[in-house]
């Protein structure tokens, strides 16, 4: 599985918003299909931990430009990406 990379601030932002509250995802330590997989469509990151459903309202990964992202990615036979 290749790794991703989460910039240092992002990682930061995330761990500040979530301290306290919950759990959130450790994407250099903990493994994507642990926590996510991806809606029917591919176009949205479903949580499928607490952990999982943490970071995906921590980061708003699904918000609409991301959502749009993948579908001309998707279109392009770019994404969802193997993992």
């Amino acid at each position: 599985m290749p790794k991703v990379h989460v910039p240092l601030p992002m990682q930061r932002a995330v761990i500040e918003r979530a301290k306290g509250y919950c759990e959130y995802c450790h994407l250099p330590t903990d493994i994507w299909s642990d926590h996510f997989q991806w809606s029917d469509d591919d176009l949205q990151i479903i949580g499928i931990t607490p952990t999982g459903r943490a970071t995906v309202q921590l980061l708003k990964v699904n918000r609409e430009g991301n959502i749009n992202l993948r579908r001309l990615l998707k279109m392009a036979e770019l994404h969802p990406p193997t993992l």
